[in-house]
């Protein structure tokens, strides 16, 4: 990717991610799968190796629903090399929306690769003590809730929601309070606008 591509191909990445990225995604898949690399870039400069890297991260730069299931495809073609970006992705997310929804969406995708990276993602959020991440983090992760449940969770819903069900029990109370808090904020706040 010629240094000069840089920009349109960002702007494209994000505003046209549907398109660019399963393009993208194959052209990995084509060099990977290829006995000589260098004859997939009519470029011969090209180091193969680099561009598969650029370009997987290219991918998760998108930080959205099609990065995550342009990821997933990588992650069934090697699991080593591509299992970092599920955790890239929603770093991306992370600067630019709310990562939760994302999360929610990625599970839905049915990648068990997948599924179980953003599981330890989640986990990772929760260890996370910083007063200010927590507050925000939680914030998130009830709007995506309000969201996925079409308003506050019930406690059913809450009890298998797919990150607190893997939630250690003597964890669950004090959360549970914050998030129903949080939770009922998003849903009058909405109801105001």
């Amino acid at each position: 990717m010629p240094p000069d591509l840089g920009d349109p191909l960002t702007l494209l990445i994000l505003n046209r991610s549907s398109l660019a990225l399963p393009l993208i995604e194959r052209k990995i898949e084509q060099v990977l799968g290829s006995q000589l690399p260098s004859d997939c870039f009519t470029d011969k400069s090209v180091d193969p190796q680099k561009f598969v890297h650029l370009a997987a991260l290219s991918v998760a730069y998108a930080g959205n629903e099609d990065a995550m299931r342009e990821v997933g495809k990588l992650i069934k073609i090697d699991e080593k090399s591509f299992g970092s970006l599920v955790n890239r992705t929603l770093m991306e997310a992370e600067t630019r929306r709310n990562p939760y929804s994302l999360a929610y969406r990625g599970l839905e995708l049915g990648n068990p690769g997948v599924a179980e990276r953003i599981r330890a993602w989640a986990q990772a959020r929760l260890a996370d003590r910083t007063e200010f991440r927590v507050a925000q983090l939680r914030k998130w992760w009830a709007e995506a809730m309000v969201d996925r449940y079409n308003g506050v969770p019930t406690e059913s819903q809450w009890a298998t929601d797919p990150f607190v069900s893997q939630l250690n029990p003597s964890d669950e109370p004090a959360l549970h309070k914050d998030m129903m808090g949080y939770a009922i904020a998003v849903v009058e706040r909405r109801a105001k606008r």
